[in-house]
């Protein structure tokens, strides 16, 4: 060391000042508890489902969740495709994408529709409205279609 010079010292808090770090665990934790009845929907999409259990899930409404407990339902109509190990491959999918336990139940009965499926159906009908609107409103178009003696079939 040079006469004069001071050794430079990295910053460390002192044992009175505790640091806090998030744990992986709350944070998942955190993201596990936004999943409820009312935006499971909307969060479907975001989780990486594929196969069979995509069809069944499409399907399925969050009724409850309490903790780590995710209780779902689908309807006897929509049922045919479920089979024993959805309940546990849901779990295993869910536990993944958010890194922490997620215990799934799933029955039978009616329920108010809140499922992805139906978000989906309701999103496209939203679109093909949109698309019929600006299909209605274009001059260049319906004068195009007149002079061709076209139409535009309902809902196409």
């Amino acid at each position: 060391m040079r006469s004069g010079a001071t050794p430079e010292r990295a910053h460390t808090p002192s044992a009175a000042t505790p640091v806090p770090i998030p744990s992986a665990n709350l944070v998942a934790q955190a993201e596990q508890s936004t999943l409820t009845p009312e935006n499971w929907p909307e969060q479907f999409e975001d989780i990486p489902i594929s196969g069979i259990l995509q069809n069944v899930a499409l399907n399925m409404a969050l009724e409850a969740v309490s903790g780590a407990r995710h209780a779902f339902v689908i309807a006897d109509t929509e049922a045919t495709l479920l089979n024993d190990r959805h309940a546990a491959q849901l779990s295993a999918v869910l536990s993944e994408h958010f890194q922490s336990t997620v215990e799934v139940t799933i029955r039978v009965a009616a329920h108010e529709g809140r499922t992805p499926g139906a978000r989906r159906a309701t999103m496209a009908a939203a679109r093909l409205a949109e698309a019929e609107r600006a299909i209605a409103a274009d001059d260049q178009l319906n004068e195009f279609i007149r002079a061709f003696d076209g139409e535009i079939i309902p809902g196409s």
